[in-house]
């Protein structure tokens, strides 16, 4: 799926939810604050991935 942004800080929750990491083709995980705001601009014409990560929640009975 192909996804345009914008040049301003680009939040990773708002865009695609809080069980996602957004992976660099390096394959390094693009660093984001508590808000979920990338710590450092994407790059134009770069490639980048979506790894879900489902939250698994325990119950204790």
């Amino acid at each position: 799926m192909e996804f345009e942004v914008s040049p301003e800080p680009f939040n990773v929750r708002d865009a695609f939810g809080e069980e996602v990491v957004l992976i660099n083709s390096a394959g390094q995980p693009i660093v984001t604050d508590e808000y979920g705001v990338a710590l450092q601009p994407l790059q134009h014409g770069a490639s980048y991935y979506l790894v879900l990560f489902p939250l698994l929640v325990s119950l204790i009975v």
